[in-house]
Formats: C-alpha cells, sequence, structure tokens
C-alpha cells in the first residue's frame, strides 16, 4: 500500500506541475494581448484625434469657401 500511495503523490505532483506550466503560458499570453491592446487603444486614440482635427479644418475651409 505505501509504494501505491507514493505513486499517487508523484502523479498529482507532476499534475500539479503540468497546470502550473499552464497557468504560466496562459498568464503569459494574456499580458501579451493586453499589450496588443493598449496599443490598439492607442491607435484608436490617435486616428480619432486625427479625424478630429481633419474635420475642423475641413469646417473652417468651408467656412471660408461660404
Amino acid at each position: 500500500m505505501g509504494l501505491e500511495h507514493e505513486e499517487q503523490k508523484l502523479e498529482i505532483k507532476r499534475q500539479v506541475s503540468e497546470l502550473t506550466l499552464s497557468l504560466q503560458e496562459r498568464e503569459a499570453q494574456i499580458s501579451s494581448l493586453q499589450a496588443a491592446r493598449h496599443a490598439l487603444e492607442s491607435q484608436l486614440q490617435q486616428a480619432k484625434t486625427e479625424l478630429e482635427e481633419t474635420t475642423a479644418e475641413a469646417e473652417e475651409e468651408i467656412t471660408v469657401l461660404r
């Protein structure tokens, strides 16, 4: 019975190691996705700002042409 118990403990330790590694990989993926999301949000904000500036310039030109 002692040998079987030791084998079960080793199997549980192996499973814990696998799960820990899987968790670390997922955490790395999350970090990567968060960084990508931040970059996309920055690009979106920059595009919005450029659109607002272009719209304001166009409105000024339209006003001048009238």
